[in-house]
């Protein structure tokens, strides 16, 4: 029988467990002071997690913090499962994505190795959106002045294979 199960579909209690663990209900309104809303205690686990990953407040601070970990302890679930529950042998990567923030080199220092890329080029969709004919014009961004994988040069670990 598989172990591997979601944990909830609300974050907000999670967040503020995991905040509260690292970081006292008084500390947190002592860093947070103006930005904590009338409603929210640190004390309750009431703070909201409502912040851009985006931002470099508080909010989104801790935002991308909370999803670091969880990502890390997702991955850490997801490659036990794996390995132990279904003799996978495979080497195991993740994150791959457009949103890289310093936070997730824990999360990657827990993978076989590191994989992050760019696209050269998107499809266009001739007729309607994501519905073939699509031609893909091959235009490369660095040809264009883009700064190509000069963005993603960060998420490589020197101890990983990097792809």
């Amino acid at each position: 029988m598989p172990t591997l199960r979601p944990t909830g579909t609300n974050p907000t209690r999670p967040a503020n467990a995991r905040f509260a663990s690292r970081c006292p209900a008084a500390a947190k309104s002592t860093a947070w002071r103006s930005a904590l809303k009338a409603e929210e205690d640190p004390a309750q686990g009431t703070v909201a997690l409502d912040g851009s990953v985006h931002s470099q407040d508080l909010r989104g601070r801790d935002l991308v913090l909370f999803l670091a970990e969880v990502e890390k302890d997702f991955l850490v679930r997801a490659t036990t499962f794996l390995r132990k529950e279904l003799a996978v042998r495979a080497l195991i990567t993740n994150m791959n994505g457009w949103t890289n923030h310093a936070t997730s080199q824990q999360v990657r220092s827990a993978m076989d190795f590191v994989d992050d890329h760019f696209y050269v080029d998107h499809p266009q969709f001739l007729e309607q959106p994501w519905r073939l004919p699509s031609r893909c014009p091959n235009t490369s961004p660095v040809a264009g002045g883009a700064g190509g994988g000069r963005h993603l040069a960060f998420t490589r670990l020197l101890d990983k294979p990097f792809t």
